[in-house]
């Protein structure tokens, strides 16, 4: 199992930062990461306001590879927690996971541990897939990406909370 894990302090209250996770839209994930991430499309609403359900597919960039990956919201506690699942067919051989985990700090900050596991918790398997793992992604790629993401999650987090302009509509 290759675990890939950043903790950083991020100055947003825990309630912005699960706000901008749970909430995630094209728009929202471009400013997350705007030279890395490159697509995002949610395919199922989430099944309440928690974001557990919520079904989304998205495009990064990991060093000079550009990836997809589908993924489920399994599991939200508000202001504290979420975990994302990858769909089939990585789901049935449980080859990963991530999540997040946000507790206060002082000064109205919080601080985000970003977890991403890639493998299989096994002897002989896990070892051939984490030898696998390790030629497909770069994993040192996927850490200054998780930190760039730390970095940049303030600025995004942030926009959601101001009103969007309202697109122009042409006269009648």
């Amino acid at each position: 199992m290759k675990t890939v894990r950043e903790v950083s302090v991020i100055p947003c209250t825990p309630a912005e930062v699960w706000r901008f996770l749970t909430t995630l839209d094209h728009d929202a994930y471009l400013r997350w990461h705007p030279r890395d991430h490159l697509d995002f499309r949610q395919l199922k609403a989430p099944l309440g306001p928690t974001g557990v359900g919520q079904v989304m597919v998205f495009k990064e960039r990991l060093g000079r590879r550009a990836f997809q990956f589908s993924c489920v919201v399994s599991e939200s506690v508000e202001d504290r927690y979420v975990e994302f699942m990858p769909r089939r067919p990585l789901a049935l051989l449980r080859l990963g996971s991530g999540y997040f985990r946000i507790e206060p700090v002082s000064g109205g900050r919080a601080q985000l541990e970003a977890v991403v596991e890639l493998g299989w918790r096994s002897a002989i398997a896990g070892r051939v897939l984490d030898w696998l793992i390790g030629k497909v992604i770069d994993l040192s790629a996927l850490r200054a990406h998780m930190q760039e993401e730390a970095r940049h999650l303030p600025d995004a987090a942030k926009s959601l909370m101001k009103p969007r302009p309202e697109t122009p509509r042409p006269p009648a």
